[in-house]
C-alpha cells in the first residue's frame, strides 16, 4: 500500500512528464516519432507511467477518500 504522499507525487510527476514530452513533440513535429530520435522513446515511457501501479484514476480515488476521512 502506497502512502497518500507517494501516490500524489507519482500522479503529479507522471502528468507533468507527459505534458513536457507532449510540448517537445509538438515543437519537433512529425520527426519526433522517428525511432532515431529519443523523443519517441520518452513519449512511450511517460505514457506508460500513467498506467503503472497505482494508475492515476485509482490514485485520485484513494486520495479523495483519504481527504474525506480527514474532514
Amino acid at each position: 500500500q502506497l502512502s497518500p504522499m507517494i501516490m500524489a507525487a507519482k500522479v503529479t510527476a507522471t502528468n507533468k512528464a507527459v505534458e513536457a514530452v507532449d510540448h517537445c513533440m509538438r515543437v519537433a513535429g512529425g520527426a519526433s516519432m522517428l525511432k532515431t530520435l529519443p523523443l519517441e522513446r520518452y513519449y512511450r515511457d511517460v505514457r506508460g507511467g500513467l498506467s503503472h501501479p497505482v494508475n492515476d484514476d485509482q490514485a485520485l480515488v484513494l486520495l479523495g477518500q483519504q481527504a474525506i476521512r480527514q474532514m
